[in-house]
């Protein structure tokens, strides 16, 4: 059985659509749904930037439950140059 998925982007006056169809639903399949419409937009560059910030919030979220915030934040001083 395959599942339609729909993402739809509104941008300015122009909407962004991305369909595809999937035997089953992964995170990754939506990620890249997204990537689609997203790079043309903003391009490469930043959108691996957004990536990698979320990516990192996520590890010090996660960490500061695991270790109630030993984990260096980015406003710390070990990362002031």
């Amino acid at each position: 059985m395959n599942i339609p998925i729909s993402l739809s982007y509104k941008y300015f006056e122009e909407t962004i659509t991305v369909k595809k169809k999937v035997k089953t639903l992964h995170i990754r399949d939506t990620l890249e749904m997204y990537k689609n419409i997203i790079v043309p937009i903003y391009g490469q560059e930043h959108y691996e930037d957004a990536i990698i910030s979320l990516a990192n919030k996520i590890c010090r979220e996660k960490y500061d439950k695991a270790s109630h915030d030993t984990m260096p934040h980015e406003d710390d001083e070990i990362y002031k140059f």
